[in-house]
């Protein structure tokens, strides 16, 4: 029920601006986008290129994630980039760095929007800057599109901590408000009500079911977050 707002707790991380440009980023991204650019090639790849070049990469940045995320198997990442092709609504970017695959990116289009889904690179590449090319170049080949209103990476993450967004920022991207609204199963509202999360940590039972744990954190964040975003009384309907 609003969209571009002022500023509150929930936003996504888009850019929409029509002159995209190197000369309109902010300075450290102006010298991270020129610095990859010089260094890299970035180009469109399809799916078959992607599904067999692009485990190597996908597997290399896992070695960034925290421990508990591991990288899939090799069969179920080329399975997944085939259907993915097959469906129509990816488009695959390739950041190459001495001819070699260096980063990728797969985007999803949908109507006048492109998601980011997927963003990988190689973290023995990452002085060349392919991540700044990556971001800038598709940024900027899709604002030139008169069919895309704007190319987002999602909305403000909550599960895991990341500095991506922040780099996206610094890439022309910026941040859009908009009040986040949860609906949830009443047995898990109930539990959240109950603060059932931080009871489990406090029990010690984090480290017998850390991924039930940490999806309780996740959902009370979520839940608090969408309170902070209602209107008072006094306000009246957000716009």
């Amino acid at each position: 029920e609003g969209w571009d707002i002022a500023p509150c707790d929930w936003w996504w991380i888009c850019c929409d601006d029509r002159d995209y440009d190197i000369d309109r980023l902010p300075r450290r991204g102006r010298r991270g986008a020129r610095q990859g650019l010089a260094r890299c090639q970035v180009r469109r790849i399809d799916a078959v290129y992607l599904g067999e070049q692009g485990y190597a990469v996908y597997a290399a940045a896992h070695a960034r994630y925290p421990g508990h995320v591991q990288p899939g198997p090799a069969a179920g990442f080329v399975e997944e980039i085939r259907k993915a092709g097959e469906s129509g609504f990816y488009d695959n970017w390739g950041c190459f760095v001495e001819g070699r695959l260096a980063a990728y990116a797969r985007c999803i289009l949908l109507d006048d929007v492109v998601i980011v889904s997927e963003v990988k690179s190689d973290p023995a590449q990452l002085l060349a800057k392919p991540n700044n090319a990556l971001i800038y170049a598709l940024t900027r080949d899709y604002m030139r599109s008169a069919t895309v209103r704007y190319v987002t990476d999602g909305s403000r993450t909550v599960h895991h901590e990341t500095a991506f967004q922040n780099f996206l920022e610094e890439l022309g991207f910026r941040r859009i408000y908009c009040p986040l609204q949860v609906a949830m199963r009443p047995l898990l509202a109930a539990a959240i009500r109950l603060h059932a999360g931080a009871v489990s940590c406090q029990l010690g039972l984090a480290r017998f079911m850390p991924g039930l744990t940490r999806k309780l954190e996740t959902a009370t964040a979520l839940w608090s977050i969408a309170r902070s975003c209602r209107p008072s009384p006094s306000q009246g309907p957000r716009p």
